[in-house]
């Protein structure tokens, strides 16, 4: 632990913070929400004490970790490169092809940590419900005051900075006006389409795109000679993500039988992956829209509407590949 600490600390007297990764949460939505309606005090993460912590950077290090090249806080859509002296090595799961990570930006560090009477706390579920039985001894959990259980014993504590959450990927930035050959918007979404109609159609099923014909549907799909049909809508992304944008009209569910493909392409040359979700499931947008409109801007100041929505996947969700989902 001491060697992590160490550098951490190094990272952030040069850069002023830094990133202090853990396992990829989609979860990390829902603790924004709910650390955006703090009005004063600071945000801290307590370590809990483990032995063994070897920093990944050394030489000899047993720890197959990957270095992250860019990062995203949470609350923003744009990446960026890792900052100058920044490192942040982390130890993704083998043949996983999403290489992301969550991390705190953290801009102090307190260890050693003098022994205190522990409070009691209440942490955050996967379900969005306060727990105040014990936190549990493995992962990440958003606490706060309250509950039966006092919270475990602790080696250090991060001090942390808005927007205190953020997500790191071992896939190189692109500068978009150097590389001629990069896939425009409409390209990546005529891409995504045919990959997919190509997938139904080596399924044994009968694909026809509609070429714009039909708004919010972007394939007609059947079995042969058979009288049921389904409609989908393709959502597509170039690079790894958890998120699909959207517009207002997904609100509005599209009949029984419509569902969305949430493609990522991986990059001009990679393998693409493929989650299909029920219509009736991506109207969740909706309601998250409305909180995220409830939730005032850093300044206080209110936050102007648009047609603009979001497909976010949840913590524990997992809609890969589920392709007998769509009934014909």
């Amino acid at each position: 632990m001491g060697e992590i600490i160490d550098r951490k600390r190094r990272e952030i007297e040069a850069n002023g913070w830094t990133l202090w990764s853990f396992t990829y949460r989609p979860m990390l939505n829902d603790w924004h929400g709910q650390l955006q309606t703090l009005t004063s005090g600071n945000v801290y993460v307590f370590c809990s004490e483990g032995r063994g912590a070897v920093d990944p950077v050394r030489d000899g290090s047993l720890s197959r970790s990957i270095e992250c090249q860019k990062y995203r806080f949470i609350g923003e859509e744009n990446w960026q490169p890792m900052p100058k002296g920044v490192r942040v090595p982390h130890p993704f799961q083998p043949r996983r092809k999403q290489q992301l990570a969550s991390a705190f930006v953290v801009r102090q560090i307190q260890w050693p940590v003098s022994r205190f009477q522990r409070p009691v706390m209440e942490w955050l579920s996967q379900d969005g419900a306060w727990c105040q039985n014990k936190v549990p001894s493995r992962g990440v959990y958003l606490i706060r005051p309250g509950g039966t259980e006092a919270m475990r014993a602790i080696s250090a504590v991060l001090e942390l900075r808005f927007p205190y959450l953020a997500v790191c990927s071992t896939e190189e930035m692109v500068d978009a006006s150097a590389d001629e050959s990069k896939l425009s918007p409409i390209l990546v979404g005529v891409t995504g389409e045919y990959f997919v109609a190509g997938e139904l159609s080596r399924r044994g099923l009968v694909a026809a795109i509609t070429l714009r014909n039909s708004r919010g549907i972007d394939i007609l799909v059947s079995k042969p000679g058979g009288m049921k049909s389904a409609t989908i809508q393709v959502k597509t992304s170039l690079n790894s993500t958890d998120s699909w944008q959207l517009n207002k009209n997904d609100e509005t569910p599209k009949g029984p039988n419509h569902y969305y493909v949430f493609v990522v392409l991986n990059g001009e040359g990679g393998h693409p992956e493929y989650h299909i979700v029920k219509g009736n499931i991506v109207t969740r947008c909706k309601g998250e829209h409305q909180e995220w409109l409830r939730r005032k801007k850093r300044d206080g100041s209110e936050r102007k509407d648009t047609d603009r929505r979001v497909f976010q996947l949840r913590q524990g969700e997992n809609f890969r590949d589920r392709w007998e989902d769509i009934d014909v």
